[in-house]
């Protein structure tokens, strides 16, 4: 057995960046370290959720999608607050998360909407706040968590973090 065998492998944006350019080391994560697999998980959501797509999934050959031309949501800065805008933009998370978070299983992700703000933010009617609940398919963290998302649409920006 390597000495990688106990490590597994972020993803692929993750393992894109390089913390520490003078090591040669090799870049897995312990197998154990939830803390840092839930952190892992979260930037990963969060990249996506600030993360443009510029092409209609639709328009874009079948051997595209999944690809970083289509990586994100659309843009919904500016948008108004309706729910059939929330609709839509829940239906693109849930795309997104199962092409570019491989660590949930896409069968199991489930967006609802809520009202709750994180303590001490301002968040008012330009924020769509969202539960994303998905199993988790990599020990320790195998089964289901909860992140709460916000969106904001004057900004177009988005917070995500793990709830217990």
């Amino acid at each position: 057995m390597s000495a990688g065998a106990d490590l597994y492998l972020p993803c692929l944006l993750t393992r894109l960046q390089d913390d520490y350019p003078g090591s040669p080391a090799e870049r897995g994560r312990p197998l154990n370290d939830a803390a840092a697999l839930k952190q892992e998980i979260i930037a990963n959501i969060s990249l996506i959720l600030n993360s443009r797509s510029h092409v209609s999934a639709q328009s874009l050959p079948e051997e595209l999608r999944g690809s970083v031309l289509d990586f994100g949501i659309s843009d919904f800065c500016g948008c108004e607050h309706s729910e059939r805008k929330l609709e839509q933009l829940k239906t693109e998370i849930a795309r997104a998360l199962a092409w570019y978070e491989p660590r949930i299983d896409p069968a199991s992700v489930r967006i609802e909407s809520t009202e709750a703000a994180p303590a001490g933010a301002a968040h008012g009617s330009s924020v769509f706040a969202l539960k994303i609940y998905c199993e988790v398919k990599v020990e320790p963290l195998e089964g289901e968590i909860l992140f709460v998302s916000y969106l904001d649409l004057e900004s177009g920006s988005a917070e995500v973090a793990f709830q217990e």
